[in-house]
């Protein structure tokens, strides 16, 4: 089977909007400094990271 570009085959934006967040503020997050995980990561942190996201899901999906 041939690999399928999830951002071009997704029936949820929203939720891979989610899960790329997650996954960008737990790779760029200091464990040292800052242990917190996503769920506990302040409002105005989701909100950046999902704005991130959502960008980096736009340009790619148009690329």
């Amino acid at each position: 089977m041939a690999h399928r570009c999830r951002i071009c085959t997704t029936n949820d934006l929203e939720g891979l909007i989610d899960e790329l967040a997650e996954r960008m503020w737990e790779s760029r997050r200091d464990r040292e400094i800052d242990p917190g995980k996503w769920e506990d990561a302040p409002p105005y942190w989701q909100m950046a990271m999902r704005g991130f996201a959502s960008e980096t899901i736009k340009m790619l999906g148009d690329g």
